[in-house]
């Protein structure tokens, strides 16, 4: 629905851009204010509040007059979402125990499920030829945004009764060996955590440009607007298959580094096999256009096993909680920051170069850099360790 929000507030592709990269930036900010958070409420209490504050975004936003206050509401939703983005590792490597690794599969499946589904809304209020669907007389556009008020206010409820369960669960710093004061290292003096956290940008920013702008790359090469909503369907979708698989696969393979970077790797020649369809166009395919899309979609979403690894990587790669939270804070903001510049740029480019082809080059050549960020970052050492010896040095 991009396209159409822009059209009713009347604005251009930058402002599109500025609001594709508003969940990067917010999970950039609110990722360094998530732990603080944290420590204050609690983890099940501050995912709490993150959900109160993401059901008021979604049920002011369809309704406001004007784009920065829709920018406005839309900060609200990233806010609320980036604190359970950062603090659910933390919580399942507190709460999990022996089913940690089962626990991290369930919310990586999830996380996917939640991409797949979501842009499908659009199909309730623009199906192909026919009158859109409006919901409670409402325009198309702000139907297929409100309607997701119904999940965000069941995830509230759920997490309202963990939280009265679990009550004040963030987890202490550990201690040191000889029973003195623990030496807090900064994350970024461990390599293990600073691969991570590029890793971590790079496959989100890829992740973003295309839930925000594969529409509109699909639809400029003549694909129909319903084929271009399930271009995203099954990108995001092949996602669930990796928050499945990848976990485990983490948990056991010796050999994690080539399995890691060939996602980067297919990033890159999804977006070569996007580049071909534009140049091409819709009509040099003819009948087989739609299928030509649906496999680009297909590459770039098995290339999108990137995220939920990179998701899974955080406490998989760390011991105690209190560090797994630590991480998930040092990751996750950093790594949004450049996240939230691609969207942004993309907007930028296609408004002052107005074509495709060098935006999408630009795309497979951070491709690239995310297989060799992948690889670097799949080593067996884990971050408390790395820690642990940087403290010993200190001493």
């Amino acid at each position: 629905m991009l396209g159409t929000v822009l059209e009713e507030f009347g604005v251009s592709s930058s402002a599109g851009g500025l609001l594709t990269a508003i969940p990067g930036l917010c999970f950039a900010v609110l990722g360094v204010l998530a732990v603080p958070i944290g420590r204050r409420l609690g983890l099940s209490g501050a995912v709490m509040v993150g959900f109160a504050v993401l059901v008021l975004g979604i049920l002011a936003r369809p309704f406001v007059g004007s784009i920065w206050l829709f920018a406005g509401c839309t900060i609200l939703i990233a806010g609320g979402i980036a604190l359970g983005n950062v603090l659910l590792p933390a919580w399942i490597k507190r709460h999990g125990g022996e089913r940690t690794v089962r626990l991290m599969t369930l919310y990586t499946t999830l996380l996917g499920l939640g991409g797949a589904v979501g842009p499908l809304s659009a199909l309730l209020v623009r199906a192909g030829d026919r009158e859109p669907i409006e919901v409670l007389g409402l325009a198309a556009w702000q139907s297929a945004l409100l309607i997701w008020v119904v999940a965000a206010a069941a995830a509230a409820v759920v997490w309202a009764a963990v939280w009265a369960t679990t009550r004040y669960d963030f987890p202490a710093d550990p201690p040191s060996p000889d029973g003195a004061r623990p030496v807090r290292v900064p994350l970024w003096r461990s390599s293990t955590a600073r691969w991570m956290m590029l890793m971590f940008g790079l496959q989100s920013m890829q992740a973003y440009v295309q839930m925000g702008w594969m529409p509109v790359m699909m639809m400029d090469a003549g694909i129909s607007s319903v084929v271009a909503v399930w271009t995203v369907f099954v990108t995001n979708g092949l996602g669930m298959v990796g928050g499945v698989v990848m976990p485990t696969v983490i948990h056991r393979s010796r050999r994690l580094a080539p399995i890691i970077a060939s996602f980067g790797l297919l990033t890159a020649a999804g977006y070569g096999a996007v580049l071909l369809l534009i140049a091409v166009g819709a009509d040099g395919f003819g009948d087989s256009a739609a299928l030509v899309a649906l496999v680009c979609a297909l590459i770039l979403g098995v290339g999108g096993w990137s995220f939920p690894t990179a998701i899974a990587m955080i406490p998989a790669r760390s011991h105690d909680p209190a560090v797994t939270a630590r991480l998930s804070g040092f990751v996750q903001p950093i790594g949004y920051l450049l996240a939230a510049a691609g969207p942004f740029l993309v907007g930028v480019g296609i408004d002052r170069i107005g074509s495709w082809p060098p935006v999408i080059t630009a795309l497979v050549v951070a491709g690239f850099a995310l297989a060799f960020a992948g690889w670097r970052s799949a080593s067996g050492a884990f971050v408390d360790d790395q820690l642990a010896e940087v403290a010993d040095a200190r001493s």
